[in-house]
């Protein structure tokens, strides 16, 4: 998978989270396990924020609304980070590098992506189905064999 962004790196409780920006959609997911719903004032017009599902997480694609998340303190607390984005139209591409993590047994892997990438237990029933998790969002695992 390709897709042009714009990265800077934060580290929040031991782990390197990629921060990215540029883009046209933005999901914000809390780092917390915290379902959030704030104000935001854009404008001097006050927009709810509310963090919910599964993954209890936020989309837009308002840019303003996306300044205002990014420079409210749950965001730069930590509470809160950018989970994914999808790419402008007129963008170009350029490749992503895989996050690696040095996993030495299945229960890290999916403690990694559960604490980490907030993916719900559910979803890492099985070895497959962490490697196919692990593949969606652009993390691997070099130190644990498939087999």
């Amino acid at each position: 998978m390709r897709f042009s962004f714009e990265k800077s790196e934060c580290t929040f409780k031991g782990f390197t989270h990629l921060i990215i920006t540029g883009m046209a959609k933005k999901t914000y997911i809390s780092l917390t396990g915290i379902t959030y719903t704030f104000p935001v004032k854009i404008n001097e017009k006050v927009h709810w924020i509310s963090f919910s599902g599964d993954q209890i997480d936020y989309s837009t694609s308002n840019s303003q609304i996306q300044e205002a998340l990014e420079n409210h303190p749950n965001f730069t607390d930590g509470k809160i980070g950018i989970f994914s984005s999808s790419k402008k139209d007129d963008e170009t591409e350029q490749p992503i590098e895989p996050k690696e993590y040095d996993a030495q047994d299945l229960n890290e892997a999916v403690s990694i992506l559960k604490s980490v990438y907030k993916v719900h237990h559910s979803k890492l029933k099985s070895k497959e189905a962490v490697f196919a998790v692990a593949k969606e969002l652009g993390v691997s695992f070099p130190n644990l064999p498939l087999d």
